[in-house]
């Protein structure tokens, strides 16, 4: 045949793999469903993998009903092609492009089985059944006049946390509601510096830890994405923000398609196609300790998945394909595209924890262990927890606040997981609480310090009313 590969979409549909073509005849001028959709049969024979071709004839693609809305597509638009292959409420979802925006799409759509197989084909109306998540997993507030605080130095004032301002040439974050000295702890030029507050955009949104705060300010055409840690007091400049964010589970931080941020500080950035990719889809492994974040792009047909540990809080490299299928089994396949027109197509397998409850039941043995009672969902997000502590005791730096964040994570993880006060976990109860004692001494020690410093500065400040007093009484007959 001749044809070129443009882009593709691959699903899982039971024992079998759909692979979807976007495809670019040479001599022919129209597609049969034959050339678009290819099912195929993957077998592992002990550790090795075999694809061979499945033919169509007798599936759910040879449907008289489905052949008669698939040549009525090709008859009425001729430049229609495969945008996206997806499984999703109990049904296969084939999306064609039929215009120009992205919102102009034709979908056929499949009653799918519960083992994941197609049942029946329903129609090709299935345009409402395409839903994508929210951009992001929260919703912006605009800031309004009502937040502004006039000055000599007027500010915004964000949840009486963070003041923001776009005033002298720069986007400045100050932590103290003081209107009359512009310095904070962050600021970032803009490209017109005589602006006032009501030239520039705001708007932010409350996460807990994070405050995420996007501004566009005078003239300019691009939002600017910062990320505020409360428990660090400090300020960060993601613009890669902008295509997608989703928070992470346990109140972790956020994961986005370039990269993710946690709420101790750490950011993490890769090396991604500049495509729009926006959040598809999150699917959480039994084990409880592993979650998959699907984002796509709709235009190519683009995945990125990011494979998030709780226990290490931290990603693998981002696998980015064309389209993948995750088996019941955890299996997953990721196929690439090539740009040119190619014999071979690399066909990725990995073997993932992203395995269905019922096959990870199937697996599992009875264990009556003191472990086992508490469930490893348990167990990983109390790891999770107990891993914080102890980053948060190994950090160099010191401060009044590090030492009450460290109280707060101590006195959070003993009243949430309750096994750590059985006997079984005696050593680790010890420890915490040995840790939380060590804390409060230091935060003793920071109070007698600032009551000291308090004592001295009103020592200073006394002495330098003494010397004013004493001055103005000064009268030398002579000098």
């Amino acid at each position: 045949k001749e044809y070129k590969v443009v882009n593709l979409g691959l699903v899982q549909l039971g024992s079998q793999l759909l692979f979807g073509f976007n495809l670019q005849l040479g001599l022919r001028k129209t597609l049969n469903a034959d050339d678009v959709f290819v099912l195929y049969q993957l077998d592992d024979q002990h550790g090795e993998f075999e694809l061979t071709a499945h033919s169509n004839a007798g599936t759910f693609l040879q449907d008289s009903v489905f052949l008669r809305d698939f040549n009525e597509l090709q008859q009425y638009y001729s430049n229609a092609f495969l945008s996206q292959l997806v499984c999703m409420g109990g049904m296969l979802l084939a999306v064609f492009q039929i215009g120009e925006k992205l919102t102009d799409i034709r979908v056929f759509r499949w009653e799918l089985h519960p083992n994941g197989s197609v049942n029946r084909y329903i129609d090709n109306r299935g345009e409402r059944d395409l839903k994508f998540p929210d951009r992001f997993s929260f919703k912006w507030v605009t800031a309004t006049r009502e937040m502004q605080v006039q000055g000599r130095q007027p500010h915004l004032n964000i949840l009486d946390t963070i003041f923001v301002d776009n005033l002298r040439g720069d986007v400045t974050f100050k932590i103290e509601n003081n209107t009359a000295t512009g310095q904070g702890i962050f600021s970032d030029p803009v490209e017109v510096d005589s602006q006032s507050l009501d030239d520039g955009s705001f708007e932010y949104a409350d996460l807990g830890v994070l405050i995420l705060v996007r501004i566009l300010p005078f003239t300019e055409k691009t939002w600017r994405y910062y990320i505020f840690n409360r428990d660090l007091q400090s300020v960060r400049r993601v613009d890669e923000l902008a295509g997608s964010v989703v928070a992470l589970p346990e109140n972790h931080g956020l994961i986005f398609p370039a990269g993710f941020y946690l709420n101790s500080g750490e950011l993490k950035t890769y090396e991604i196609p500049a495509e729009d990719f926006r959040f598809l889809r999150t699917i959480r492994a039994p084990n409880g300790e592993d979650v998959l974040f699907v984002f796509f792009a709709q235009k190519t047909g683009h995945v990125l998945l990011y494979r998030y540990n709780l226990i290490q809080k931290s990603t693998d490299t981002p696998l980015i394909g064309h389209g993948y299928a995750l088996h019941s089994s955890g299996r997953l396949v990721i196929f690439h595209a090539e740009g040119e027109p190619t014999l071979v197509h690399p066909l990725q397998l990995w073997q993932t924890p992203f395995m269905t409850d019922t096959v990870h039941a199937e697996q599992q043995q009875s264990n009556d262990s003191v472990l086992g009672k508490i469930g490893n969902p348990e167990l990983v997000r109390g790891i999770a927890e107990l891993n914080s502590v102890v980053k948060l005791i190994e950090q160099p730096t010191a401060s009044e606040r590090h030492f009450n964040t460290l109280i707060r994570q101590i006195d959070r993880s003993l009243d949430q997981y309750f096994w750590l006060n059985d006997a079984h976990f005696q050593p680790f109860n010890q420890q915490l609480v040995a840790a939380r004692g060590t804390a409060e001494l230091m935060i003793d020690e920071y109070e007698k310090v600032q009551a000291i410093r308090q004592q001295s500065n009103q020592a200073i400040e006394q002495a330098a009313q003494q010397q004013v007093q004493i001055l103005r009484e000064l009268k030398p007959k002579q000098w």
